[in-house]
């Protein structure tokens, strides 16, 4: 009987061999894939700087939008810089620098309506966008420490989507390694410089995906059957959940004192997706706001605005974001035009204008 069993699973096994090796076959021959190109395709599609032509390997950031780039979708100059008139050529001095995300970048709108573009037409000073989508705030503030000694601003803001916060406890975040602190006594201990290539490991994508992608038989099922995310995302944690919040606090400190002995405005935005609303206000951003604040930085939150906005008019709320087929996106050009004004109103709040010190 045993024999019987274990014959009968030997062949299951082989037939199952066979129908996947004559799957594999046609399909790379349909498709135009080489017999003979062995590769993960799993680990290739997870590799951010193989199908993200907009980007660029950095050993200090893990990645930034390439320089002098011109597409259909915006352009960028030196350092790559979001422009908002291709023609623009040095980056402008004595002005403001904005260092965040893909909601600073202004993804999904055009040049001209991401809000540092419409923050430079209210105040009529020069913004320069130093953003790139997916950075963390660990890269945010990294960025903005080396990009004062080449915009030379008299003010600051650093722009954190609140997700940013949890980013900076990843070494390995959308397929790209980057650079990641711990705290050691009180103090920031910085890891992952120079910033290692993503090529696809097994400790990069874990053991099923870094076997079965090896089959494009396999790798196209996936795709069919809806399974992008799985295929696509290659993220690592490098420290506990939450110490992102503590992270933070000591990188805004460090660039206060910085900023301080520069005689540089340093301000922090913080911002939302539009799926936040539903629920209260996420105790992180929360926590770095106050922290940000104790250690007297000026802040503007778009919470407390967007909520009133939700409850009382959610025609309009809707109208602040995009959508795309997978749900909420970013935020619209009339969201982002609503940021710039906030920002500009706490600029002005003083009374001494946007540059004042």
């Amino acid at each position: 009987m045993l024999r019987r069993q274990l014959l009968n699973a030997a062949l299951i096994a082989v037939s199952l061999f066979i129908t996947l090796a004559v799957w594999e076959i046609g399909l790379r021959l349909h498709d135009g894939i080489s017999l003979l190109k062995l590769t993960n395709f799993i680990g290739d599609r997870a590799d951010r700087s193989k199908h993200d032509g907009t980007m660029i390997y950095d050993e200090r950031l893990g990645w930034r939008l390439k320089p002098d780039l011109r597409n259909s979708a915006f352009d960028t100059g030196p350092y790559g810089i979001r422009l908002v008139n291709a023609a623009a050529g040095d980056v402008p001095t004595g002005g403001i620098l904005a260092s965040g995300d893909s909601f600073t970048f202004g993804s999904d709108v055009g040049d001209a309506e991401a809000w540092p573009a419409y923050l430079e037409t209210i105040v009529g000073t020069p913004v320069v966008n130093a953003a790139t989508p997916g950075w963390g705030a660990d890269q945010i503030v990294m960025h903005a420490e080396d990009m004062i000694a080449i915009a030379r601003p008299r003010t600051l803001i650093v722009d954190f989507l609140w997700y940013d916060i949890g980013r900076a406890e990843e070494e390995l975040l959308f397929g790209a390694h980057k650079p990641y602190f711990t705290v050691e006594d009180n103090r920031l201990v910085l890891h992952n410089v120079p910033v290692p290539r993503f090529d696809g490991r097994v400790s990069e994508i874990g053991p099923i995906r870094g076997i079965v992608g090896y089959s494009y038989a396999l790798y196209w099922a996936a795709q069919q059957l809806g399974f992008d995310q799985w295929i696509e995302s290659a993220d690592k944690r490098a420290t506990p959940g939450g110490t992102g919040q503590r992270i933070t606090c000591l990188l805004l400190k460090r660039l206060k004192a910085r900023t301080e002995a520069d005689r540089i405005r340093l301000m922090m935005v913080m911002q939302y997706g539009a799926g936040d609303f539903d629920r209260p206000q996420p105790s992180a951003a929360a926590a770095v706001v106050s922290c940000a604040r104790e250690i007297g930085i000026e802040t503007v939150d778009i919470w407390p605005r967007l909520a009133e906005i939700h409850a009382k008019d959610p025609a309009r709320f809707r109208s602040l974001f995009l959508v795309q087929k997978t749900g909420w996106s970013h935020m619209s050009a009339a969201g982002n035009q609503l940021v710039a004004a906030s920002i500009a109103d706490r600029l002005q709040a003083t009374g001494a204008g946007a540059l004042s010190h």
